[in-house]
């Protein structure tokens, strides 16, 4: 990419003596940048496509018309979505307007040529826009949907969708921006171009653009939202209605603290004034700005922190905005209102000393955080609403500045139509100029919460915090407010009882995530399917009963052995083995346990051990209990309690507030599949919701923490509103427990089950051997809760989602098959793609295209080291708000790719296997594991892996093995590589066996062959020959059957 020249150059060219560069694999030749010339070769250019320009404004202190251009364009939305796909098959320069004659017009400003009138507003329309309720803080009353929008999406069709939608009008506006980097290479020193904006008014869609044409200024966000305000005709107040006088009219003697009193007029304040500032002034001008309707406004962006970041904000009218957000789900937001004040700038308040304003309730939103998993791109967004994302040749995208100049047509579809797109997906998902919640999950723990409150009979959220979650607000008095005068009341949820204290507690410490591991190493061709426990989570969801927080504690188990008969279940005299129990317990597995069940975390790394030989005791929760009893464990409770559930008094059977939510949402899911289809709108968006209910079940239960911008430092990040240790603890453990009896039963069985991520795992059993499992009780347990998600029509817990013969498994989370969608296998006439799991890693390819997993195989199996791989990092949203300009750093990261070593190796399964792809041939060890004895040995074998570079042949293990080998013994060895070696010389001067050619050689000839045989990293040098004749020497030399193989090899050189 060549470097662009720097601005100063660019604004003292001519135009008609620019230079040109030609694009990247195009061919496509376009002119520099030039912001002297942007307005006379953009302003004409861009009316063909309806777009005309407005006076940007003036202030009695600033003329902004000199800083940039302000562009606007109105077209009705109905027509342009049936009109879409052939609007985007046009060329730039051919894009037909529609209804150009609703173009904007600011109310009381004098337009650029060609502008025309603006049209009515509409009335809501009932199917995307809630009906509005003034309220007294919030002025809603500009805000206006027509009723002839086009329908975007069918979520009023489905009670889950229609719950997520608030009652909650503003005006929503869609945001985007365009740059390039000054230094291309390095993706820094970045300038912006221009600002996008979209909105809807009435029937229309609206778009706005500022050009920069001035290198001092950019965009600040009052100005712009000041501007479109002044568009859309919203009522602004003037400033002298709020204009206070304060003055210090007395002094806390507790805190020293000055008390502020407002007056009307300077006089009174000046009056009842009795201390000075510290300018030396009595009294102050405030504006009081309290009694005043704010604007509701919402400014959405995808992937915000990229944008905002690029509005300047260091004015001292300006908000610095960054600060009162929160980087959530990529996306960046404010978790709560702030208010701004964008000024006017309607010609009639220009000049005058009685400057207007928009008091504003703003709140920043992102599309990134209202996306399905895997569909977070703006094209994805597009094709879900139907307005498709606008695409560039390639390489243009590098050269934004050039393309505004060469042909501004297309820079402007291109630009206006991110914001666009934006706008319309987050529209089809909450309506119409509608504030959206702050994520799409915390949409879903809100919908699930009414769901449960209806289902338990509570008539406000303090009920259900009590009944559910067995917490109730304390008070903790006033408290005084950071960083602003004055007090607020304090409160926080605290447990109703010292009972649900310490249940909660158990609950908390016995938490643990989902199951990830590998346990067979290598390449397989046999044929291995992955499978999938299906819903894992939402299922194990309605198996989880509510608890009885009035009377928690159903018996206690103290200082003695955990026996299957603390499972029996009394009415039915079989096994409950979902008993919700909560215990500190020592445990011991038998040897011939492949897979122990009771989780214990060790700096921060799951592990589950045959024992817990060296730890005080762990906490554990009742389906691995039952499990690690099945399975033969002695486990001794040194304090665990059974907990009572909820009796429905209507039935008397235990009531499942969590199974009422997770049912509709699920039902929902499946009606919107049948009517729209797998991975529409509705289907993702509800897919979504389903797997977000249990991670907003278990937010905050181990305590985790995010960067706050606005204090600059670490705070908690707090629970969601149906957070309950209990729950989440029960849930993720059944799940563990049900992967663990499946891999146990299999292992029983004669097959392996070589990787395990979560809610499924990698085996080569077959698939009706796999649904025979009973999996020790479980299964019926699971097959139940299908039936009531299904309707009774489906108890299947399996399915199959990739099949492979050719499967290289390297670790947790690291396994690949070539099998991708273009080259699937056929198994049992169904094409299937395989596995392919990144450990991270990025190959610069398409994700799971043929090149993409190619890459990962070869990687794998070619590594003598850690994988390198380049990287794109973003500036982060903390270095943003503090200050530092966005930039994009290409970095080369380094992963190994190694086994992490969370099992132990089982050293007499090792085997050497070759695996050919393309040609080429690799060599990678076959090994399968077991359990760890203790942590302490866990702990022993992770440092070792650290001692080596690489594991992955038999010589890479090899090495491993002897680094074991002598961790009994006295030698103290820092390097393997260099000890080996050196022992073998030191054996043969001292006569113990003969290397024929090192009797052959002398001096300088015998050092370079010695150093052909050197794996170290030191170099063999003549003095290190006279060394090794020394008799003291011998006493470091290492066991024979340690350098057995090297001594071989010299031996062997003849």
């Amino acid at each position: 990419m060549e470097n662009t020249k720097t601005l100063q150059t660019l604004q003292n060219g001519n135009i008609d003596n620019q230079k040109s560069v030609t694009t990247e694999g195009t061919g496509t030749v376009l002119k520099e940048l030039n912001l002297e010339e942007i307005t006379r070769i953009v302003s004409p250019a861009v009316k063909t496509s309806g777009w005309k320009q407005f006076s940007t404004g003036e202030s009695s202190e600033i003329d902004f018309n000199k800083r940039f251009d302000f562009y606007i364009r109105r077209r009705n939305l109905s027509e342009l979505m049936m009109q879409n796909d052939d609007i985007l098959k046009k060329s730039s320069n051919e894009v037909d307007t529609v209804n150009r004659s609703k173009a904007s017009k600011i109310n009381g400003f004098e337009t650029f040529p060609d502008t025309v009138s603006n049209t009515p507003m509409g009335n809501p329309q009932k199917d995307l826009t809630p009906s509005k309720t003034k309220s007294k803080e919030q002025d809603r009353s500009d805000i206006k949907s027509g009723n002839n929008l086009p329908v975007l999406s069918s979520f009023s069709n489905y009670q889950s969708l229609s719950a997520i939608r608030p009652d909650n009008p503003a005006l929503v506006i869609s945001f985007d921006s365009e740059w390039y980097y000054q230094d291309p290479v390095n993706k820094s020193d970045r300038f912006l171009l221009s600002w996008q904006f979209s909105v809807i008014d009435g029937n229309d869609l609206v778009e706005y653009i500022f050009i920069r044409k001035n290198l001092k200024y950019r965009l600040n966000l009052e100005l712009a939202i000041g501007r479109i305000l002044d568009d859309l005709g919203h009522h602004c107040t003037d400033n002298r209605k709020v204009r206070k006088y304060e003055s210090q009219t007395g002094k806390n003697l507790g805190t020293g603290d000055y008390i502020t009193t407002l007056f009307d007029t300077d006089k009174q304040a000046l009056e009842n004034s009795r201390y000075p500032y510290p300018d030396g002034k009595k009294t102050h001008i405030r504006y009081d700005w309290s009694k005043t309707p704010h604007i509701p406004v919402v400014l959405l962006c995808h992937t915000g922190k990229v944008d905002i970041s690029g509005f300047d904000q260091s004015g001292k009218r300006n908000k610095d905005i960054l600060k009162y957000c929160t980087e959530v789900q990529g996306g960046l937001i404010t978790m709560q209102s702030t208010r701004l004040y964008a000024p006017s700038l309607k010609p009639k308040y220009a000049y005058g000393r009685n400057p207007h304003t928009y008091p504003i309730e703003f709140n920043l939103a992102d599309t990134m955080c209202h996306a399905p998993a895997k569909m977070k791109s703006l094209k994805d967004l597009g094709e879900a609403v139907g307005w498709h994302k606008v695409e560039l040749e390639k390489g243009v995208i590098n050269h934004m500045d050039q393309l505004l100049m060469d042909d501004p047509c297309k820079y402007f579809e291109y630009a206006a139509n991110d914001s666009t797109v934006a706008l319309l997906y987050e529209s089809a998902l909450y309506g119409y100029n509608n504030k959206p919640p702050v994520t799409i999950t915390s949409a879903a723990a809100h919908v699930m919460k009414d769901s449960m409150m209806s289902y338990l009979g509570c008539a406000n959220t303090a009920e259900f915090d009590r009944k559910y979650r067995g917490l109730e607000k304390i008070g903790h008095g006033l408290v005084k407010r950071p960083n602003k005068p004055g007090y607020v009341e304090s409160s926080s949820l605290e447990p109703i009882s010292d009972k649900a204290n310490t249940i909660q507690y158990y609950a908390s410490q016995a938490y643990h995530g989902g199951y990830n591991g590998s346990s067979d190493i290598g390449y397989f061709f046999q044929t291995t399917f992955d499978y999938d426990l299906k819903n894992a989570y939402p299922t194990c969801m309605c198996l989880v009963p509510d608890v009885d927080w009035e009377n928690p504690v159903k018996s206690e188990i103290v200082n003695r052995e955990l026996t299957l008969q603390d499972f029996v279940n009394p009415d039915s005299s079989g096994y409950a083995s979902l008993t919700m129990m909560f215990c500190y317990v020592r445990f011991e597995f038998p040897e011939n346990v492949k897979y122990p069940c009771i989780p214990v975390n060790v700096e921060g790394v799951p592990i589950y051990p045959s024992t817990s030989e060296g730890l005080d005791g762990v906490y554990a929760c009742g389906p691995e209990l039952f499990l690690a009893l099945k399975l033969g464990a002695k486990v001794f409770v040194e304090q665990g309690y059974v907990l009572n559930a909820i009796i429905n008094p209507e039935n008397g059977k235990m009531s499942y507030s969590l199974r009422s939510a997770v049912k509709q949402l699920v039902a929902d899911r499946d009606k919107a599949k049948a009517e729209h289809g797998k991975k529409s709108l509705e289907e993702l968006i509800l897919k979504t919701m389903v797997n977000s209910g249990y991670g907003k079940t278990a937010q905050n239960v181990v305590e985790k923490s995010t960067w706050s911008a606005y204090k600059d430092e670490m705070e908690n990040l707090g629970c969601s509103s149906i957070t309950n240790p209990v729950a989440a603890c029960m849930i993720t453990s059944i799940v563990r427990a049900v992967l663990l009896a499946t891999q146990n039963q299999c292992h029983a069985l004669g097959y392996m089950t070589c990787s395990v991520t979560t809610d499924g795992f990698i085996s080569d059993v077959p698939e009706d051997t796999l649904k025979s499992l009973d999996l020790f009780g479980f299964r019926h347990y699971m097959e139940q809760a299908r039936l009531f998600l299904t309707d009774n029509k489906n108890p299947e817990i399996w399915e199959i989602k990739h099949c492979q013969d050719d499967l290289v498994n390297f670790t947790t989370r690291g396994n690949v098959s070539l099998y991708c969608k273009t080259n699937p296998m056929l198994f049992n006439g169904k094409e299937y793609e395989g596995v392919c799991a990144h450990n991270s890693t990025k190959s610069g390819y398409d994700s799971d295209t043929y090149k993409d997993r190619l890459w990962l195989m070869t990687q794998v199996l070619s590594r003598t080291k850690a994988v390198e791989y380049k990287n794109e990092e973003w500036t982060t949203f903390k270095e943003l708000a503090q200050g530092k300009d966005f930039i994009v750093r290409n970095t080369m990261k380094h992963i190994r790719m190694d086994f992490d070593m969370k099992r132990k190796p089982d050293r007499e399964s090792f085997s050497p296997r070759t695996v050919t792809v393309e040609n080429s041939t690799y060599e990678i060890a076959n090994f399968t594991t077991v359990p760890f004895h203790s942590v302490a040995e866990f702990k022993e074998y992770r440092e070792r892996k650290a001692t080596v570079p690489c594991l992955r042949t038999m010589s890479d293990w090899n090495a491993f093995w002897l680094k074991s080998d002598t961790k009994t013994s006295k030698t103290k060895v820092r390097d393997m590589a260099w000890a080996v070696l050196n022992s073998c010389i030191i054996g043969h001067r001292a006569g113990f066996w003969t290397i024929p050619k090192l009797d052959e050689l002398s001096g300088a000839e015998r050092d370079a062959w010695i150093n052909s045989h050197n794996n170290s990293s030191k170099m063999w040098k003549a003095n290190d020959w006279k060394n090794a004749g020394r008799n003291s020497r011998q006493v470091s030399m290492l066991q024979r059957e340690l350098i057995t193989d090297k001594l071989q090899e010299l031996m062997n050189d003849k």
